[in-house]
């Protein structure tokens, strides 16, 4: 669905990362350690400067909210099992 809305829209080259659906889960990995991984660069190993800390608590929720939005039919079905 989503290729073919891209490809009304004029941007054909985006269907290529259709590709790259199956490794989700590995991006997701990643965007998470390299957040881990800037949060000890910026609050633990270095005093660093207000700006740097703003930047980045809005990477950390932009992060967050991609990846729930990415991850909502998983989160969905998670929260709504009878445990």
């Amino acid at each position: 669905m989503l290729p073919l809305v891209f490809s009304f829209l004029g941007l054909g080259s985006a269907s290529a990362v259709a590709v790259l659906q199956r490794y989700r889960n590995v991006f997701a990995v990643l965007a998470v350690g390299f957040l881990a991984f800037s949060f000890y660069l910026t609050f633990i190993r270095v005093r660093s400067h207000w700006v740097n800390r703003l930047l980045w608590g809005i990477s950390f929720l932009v992060t967050v909210l991609v990846l729930g939005f990415l991850h909502r039919t998983e989160l969905i079905e998670f929260f709504s099992r009878a445990h």
